[in-house]
């Protein structure tokens, strides 16, 4: 194994175990979906209902947008990691698992203009990590650097920040 291949194995698992921290744990299996907080039964047995819309005078239009675009993410079952690098070093059929994931939490959402750009780029690269995955063989790894640019990886970092600012909570 060459040098190279070892630094990027380990910065693939400090990243991964980093964001295993937002996520909630850090062991290697993909995030698993829950049942949305609003499905879930109120002490008192009743389900729980979505707190009103409210309107805000100047910003009603971003407000709205961003309202919307998060509860679906959060209906779609996303999460803090949905966003998040690609753990290429996963077999298989845990990475088409985990990619999979991530397309299904980003689901046909629309995002508000300011993380449109982000939004796209981290769908595409999904997708065309999903697509080069599904023609890996056995004990295969993918090529790191599918990772994409750095306008991928700052991507993913504006949508996790995003995500934890104005979805999260």
């Amino acid at each position: 194994m060459t040098r190279l291949h070892r630094l990027t194995i380990a910065a693939a698992a400090i990243s991964m175990l980093t964001l295993g921290g937002c996520a909630g744990g850090n062991d290697a299996q993909p995030p698993t979906r829950s049942a949305a907080p609003d499905s879930q039964p109120r002490a008192s047995g009743g389900p729980t209902t979505p707190p009103a819309a409210t309107t805000h005078p100047a910003s009603a239009p971003s407000q709205n947008s961003a309202q919307a675009f998060c509860a679906e993410l959060k209906a779609n079952g996303a999460t803090g990691a949905s966003f998040g690098p690609i753990p290429f070093f996963y077999p298989q059929d845990l990475l088409l698992k985990d990619l999979r994931t991530k397309l299904a939490d980003m689901g046909d959402a629309v995002p508000p203009k300011e993380i449109a750009d982000d939004w796209r780029r981290q769908k595409t690269q999904v997708k065309k990590v999903e697509k080069a995955a599904k023609r890996m063989r056995p004990g295969q790894n993918l090529d790191p650097g599918l990772a994409g640019s750095d306008k991928v990886k700052q991507a993913q970092h504006n949508l996790t920040d995003y995500w934890f600012d104005h979805c999260a909570g």
